[in-house]
């Protein structure tokens, strides 16, 4: 299927009509690409791309925390998300840790 709203109208049926969808959208999935994700693969792309979603909600599910902050993901970390990015260095340079 080489059309965006083909591969949707066949994905709804698949999740209305299969007894197994989930398994079924994935096999759809992994006939086209491969279900792997590479590091590669968020080179250059911002963090609106959906793997950065995906990969959120899932560290989140796993309970992660932050790196550099130690924020657990898990939380409602809302203000963290909207803050300005600030390079680490320069937030350990203003406090005196460099």
């Amino acid at each position: 299927i080489s059309s965006l709203p083909n591969k949707l109208d066949q994905d709804i049926y698949i999740v209305v009509s299969s007894k197994n969808p989930f398994d079924e959208l994935l096999a759809n999935i992994g006939s086209e690409r491969s279900l792997e994700i590479f590091p590669d693969e968020f080179t250059g792309v911002g963090v609106l791309h959906p793997l950065f979603s995906i990969m959120r909600w899932y560290f989140k599910s796993k309970k992660a925390v932050c790196l550099t902050t130690g924020i657990s993901l898990g939380k409602n970390i809302l203000r963290a998300e909207t803050a300005p990015i600030t390079a680490l260095s320069v937030i350990k340079s203003n406090l005196g840790l460099l």
